[in-house]
């Protein structure tokens, strides 16, 4: 019998609503650390997947929620002699996030601080030059060169294109994660962003997304994986043609990048800079695929913007407001 069917049949009765967000939880936690059980999940594993959740945009709340789940879900496991005490203190031991339930308030990085990204990472994996590149890449594919010889570009390239979906179109990690070949294809005139629950939006292709990715995909190719997944586990040349596991891509940044870089604050970083900009919030809310206009607005408080005084300016252009009454009575 799998765990969580014995988890439903033995753990104390709950309403059939509360039970399924328990499973919606749990399966999310086993996908995370796929392909092993979800009974092996440690401490570490578990803060990693409440980590990429609030990163991905759920509020405090949410994840308090979910942390509760995993608490509860284990101290059954332990119970039932599935997994050690030390198991079991590592999950309680995670921190309970703070912060609202309600709308998380966007942190955008400031501009410089992006100068400092792309500083690192033209520092840390140097790209080859074009002329390099191709002569390294045939050279490697021919076997008369090792694969450390272009690892660093490869990463460099994988990167990159990573970043751009975030500050660029505003995708979030795990829809960054999800994406396929054929979702980003520069090719194409839209990137198909897949949710969490199977829905697609489509964004628009950006040039500096267009640009990232299809440099990114033509290094793809010529590796020649047997999968049509985005990303790739670039480590060795042992596990380059593996897609990369969404616990490993939930750490990208960190491990490549160093800490204090995350999906959701890239994002959050578009999102203003696309409003000092000039684009309409209405624009806004459709790129960063919000269903409410109320997790938008807190990006105009962020860029700055006075919601009330841009409210009293459209009024008065308003052909029903007493100030476009007067003016046509005027003339």
């Amino acid at each position: 019998m799998d765990v969580l069917e014995r988890f439903t049949r033995e753990s104390p009765p709950v309403s059939d609503g509360r039970r399924s967000a328990q499973l919606k939880v749990l399966h999310g936690l086993e996908r995370f650390v796929a392909p092993a059980p979800l009974l092996s999940a440690d401490g570490e594993a578990v803060r990693a997947f409440l980590n990429g959740r609030r990163d991905g945009g759920a509020s405090a709340g949410t994840v308090r929620k979910e942390r509760s789940v995993m608490t509860s879900f284990f101290t059954w496991a332990w119970r039932e002699g599935l997994v050690t005490a030390d198991a079991l203190i590592a999950i309680r031991s995670i921190p309970v996030p703070e912060g609202s339930s309600g709308v998380a308030q966007p942190r955008p990085y400031k501009r410089w601080e992006i100068q400092e990204l792309w500083r690192v990472l033209d520092e840390r994996w140097a790209r080859l030059a074009p002329e390099d590149a191709e002569r390294w890449l045939r050279r490697w594919q021919e076997g008369r060169s090792p694969y450390s010889r272009v690892r660093s570009h490869a990463i460099h390239l994988q990167l990159e294109a990573v970043v751009v979906l975030a500050l660029s179109c505003g995708v979030r990690r795990g829809e960054i994660y999800r994406c396929s070949v054929d979702d980003i294809h520069p090719d194409n005139a839209y990137i198909s962003v897949r949710r969490s629950d199977g829905t697609i939006r489509e964004l628009p292709h950006t040039g500096m997304a267009r640009r990232a990715a299809g440099e990114w995909l033509d290094f793809r190719a010529r590796v020649d994986p047997p999968h049509d997944r985005a990303w790739l586990n670039l480590w060795s040349e042992n596990t380059i043609t593996q897609p990369m596991t969404e616990h490993s891509f939930e750490k990208l940044l960190g491990s490549y990048l160093g800490r204090g870089w995350t999906f959701r604050r890239l994002r959050d970083t578009g999102a203003v800079e696309w409003l000092r900009a000039g684009l309409q919030v209405w624009h806004l809310q459709r790129m960063l695929g919000h269903r409410s206009m109320k997790d938008t607005l807190p990006y105009v408080e962020a860029a700055g913007g006075d919601v009330q005084r841009k409210l009293e300016q459209v009024e008065r252009a308003l052909p029903w407001s007493r100030t476009a009454r007067q003016n046509v009575a005027s003339g």
